[in-house]
């Protein structure tokens, strides 16, 4: 059972002491680091939730608070065996990063707990205690123990050294990037007030002499995952010819270098805020068959490419080690789009294609960046309660465009500056009446006009979308922009979250 459990546990140092052989490592005297307390079958291989409650009574006490960054269901258990010093307040999902507030406020939780009782000791966990683990144990020793723990790529890298074997701790790039985004906070003394952008595209980049198969299409999400765009397809080149295959509407901007970016009918101007999720898509064929698959994702916070400071940081490359995540930030004239800021992430930066060392899943030099504008507006700033630390739900009023494609075949419902004029509406209307006439189904009519009804009544989502009948349609909610203000560096009053 011993040797299973080692398996499972692979590079993961584990606590082999008293008696005990838990997968469990002490990052500070006061700071635990382990896998899932599982109990029935999945205890055979996994720490047992009995041995784990047998060890921190004997080696604690009492004095013993656990952090369960488990969301799944199945990962939560029986709190009382650790006479419910437990909470799961602080949960994100596997392979992602927490949010920018969960962190601040997971450091301010934990920190009230060791304020409350000097000698209590910290347990986190996620499933296998490393990577999730190994996010939140960072930022907090980057919190609380400063005059140890101010470089985050250091701390990372502590990290590494005390939970693995192989110095392989936190790997998953948007992970790190949050540690590092976290770590400058802290160390430029930032206030961190959630800023907005306008996300105009994704310009997709890799050299001419590479060969890319697949065509492209992403969706962008907000920290919720609720959808607040998604793309047409963007297809590539199927060899290193310039344009052989690539349709006019797109274009190619350098000859040593292949750039997609959509035309302008299929650009948009979408403002985000705070925390974004990044998913692209590769199309291949499979049998005759065309096959939708996840290709990579990415996280970033926009915080970090308005605040003054935190640009200064982004844009500087010169001084930035080979082990940072951050992304870079720049600016440049492109004539399908104008003058774009840009936020680089390469290939090492990407969540799924940081492994891909042999190149198989997309060419070397491949990246993506974010085309954005700056908001010139500030948000309207909204001081925290002591109730929580989350950003209320809201966002911003968007005003709708009905833009025509240039094949005259789909509508395509886009955010706008300026509402549709009357004239172009009844032009619109008159395309809509010439692809409805088309249809022999009344049903199908039906049910399209029963979609659109509940789409126009929805309360809680924003999202592009494509659907059969050649429409794409855009529900938003108007609604007022808000952002939270907190300093990191002073302590809230009351930021005790109910577990």
């Amino acid at each position: 059972m011993n040797r299973m459990r080692q398996i499972v546990s692979k590079k993961k140092r584990r606590y082999q002491q008293d008696g005990f052989d838990l997968d469990l490592t002490y990052i500070r005297p006061n700071v635990i680091a382990m896998g899932y307390p599982a109990d029935s079958y999945e205890g055979v291989y996994r720490n047992h939730i009995v041995d784990v409650s047998r060890f921190l009574s004997s080696k604690h006490g009492d004095k013993f608070y656990i952090y369960n960054l488990c969301v799944e269901s199945e990962r939560q258990y029986d709190y009382s065996r650790f006479n419910n010093h437990v909470c799961s307040e602080f949960s994100f999902e596997d392979h992602n990063p927490p949010t920018i507030r969960m962190i601040l406020g997971f450091c301010q939780h934990a920190k009230t707990q060791l304020k409350e009782m000097a000698d209590r000791t910290l347990v986190i966990h996620c499933k296998a205690g490393k990577g999730r683990t190994g996010v939140m144990s960072c930022c907090f020793l980057l919190y609380y123990y400063r005059q140890e723990h101010n470089d985050p790529l250091a701390t990372l890298k502590f990290y590494a050294q005390q939970r693995t074997s192989n110095e392989k701790g936190v790997t998953i790039p948007s992970q790190r990037r949050y540690v590092e985004y976290f770590g400058h906070l802290l160390n430029n003394r930032v206030m961190y007030i959630p800023k907005q952008i306008l996300f105009t595209g994704l310009l997709i980049t890799y050299e001419q002499n590479q060969v890319f198969t697949s065509s492209l299409s992403y969706t962008v999400k907000s920290a919720d995952h609720r959808i607040q765009y998604q793309s047409f397809e963007i297809p590539l080149e199927r060899d290193s010819t310039i344009g052989r295959d690539l349709p006019p509407n797109y274009s190619v901007l350098h000859a040593t270098h292949k750039h997609f970016i959509p035309p302008p009918n299929q650009q948009c101007r979408i403002p985000l805020e705070e925390d974004v999720l990044i998913e692209i898509f590769v199309t291949k064929t499979k049998r005759g068959k065309s096959v939708k698959e996840k290709l990579c994702h990415f996280w970033f916070n926009t915080f970090f490419l308005v605040e003054p400071k935190m640009q200064a940081i982004l844009s500087d490359v010169n001084e930035r080690q080979a082990e940072s995540k951050l992304g870079t930030l720049s600016s440049c004239l492109i004539s399908e789009c104008g003058h774009k800021h840009l936020y680089t992430m390469t290939k090492t930066d990407i969540d799924g294609l940081h492994k891909d060392k042999l190149h198989r899943l997309s060419p070397s030099s491949f990246t993506v960046s974010v085309l954005f504008d700056y908001i010139p507006t500030p948000s309207l700033i909204i001081q925290p309660t002591d109730q929580s630390c989350k950003l209320p739900d809201t966002r911003s009023p968007v005003n709708l465009k009905l833009i025509e494609s240039s094949n005259d075949s789909t509508l395509i419902i886009g955010p706008s500056d300026k509402l549709i004029d009357n004239d172009e509406l009844q032009q619109n209307n008159e395309t809509n009446d010439k692809l409805n006439s088309a249809k022999t189904n009344s049903n199908c009519d039906n049910n399209n006009r029963n979609r659109r009804k509940d789409r126009s009544t929805s309360s809680n989502r924003r999202a592009f979308a494509l659907y059969p009948n050649c429409l794409s349609d855009w529900d938003s909610t108007d609604s007022e922009s808000g952002t939270n203000e907190l300093n990191l560096n002073d302590e809230l009053e009351t930021c005790q979250t109910r577990c």
